[in-house]
């Protein structure tokens, strides 16, 4: 009896460490932390600015890459598609990237609409 409960035990361990290692190597080779926190961030910012347009504006998707140098490149969708980056103030944008500078390890973020 004392054997069966052993082998559970080291079963366990065993099952642990590799749990952990899957873990541990997944975060060092994605960047779906720092994605998510800037499409949040992002999509949050525009739609405060987008509820003070006239008329009905839709954000429809954004869309977020990086390249090599943790350079981010945030492109924004909207509908209707004639709204671009100098429809929202200015101000804001630098706000928004600021935020994303200082809340992810992006070195720099540049953001397109339509």
């Amino acid at each position: 009896m004392r054997q069966t409960g052993q082998v559970s035990f080291e079963a366990l361990i065993i099952l642990l460490v590799v749990i952990s290692s899957a873990i541990f190597i997944t975060t060092l080779y994605l960047q779906t932390h720092d994605i998510t926190v800037a499409t949040a961030i992002c999509r949050n910012d525009l739609l405060q600015q987008i509820n003070s347009f006239e008329g009905q504006t839709t954000l429809e998707s954004i869309r977020v890459t990086v390249n090599a140098a943790k350079v981010a490149t945030i492109n924004v969708k909207t509908t209707p598609d004639n709204i671009d980056i100098n429809n929202f103030k200015n101000s804001k944008i630098q706000e928004t990237i600021s935020k994303i500078k200082s809340n992810t390890s992006f070195s720099d973020v540049e953001i397109t609409i339509n």
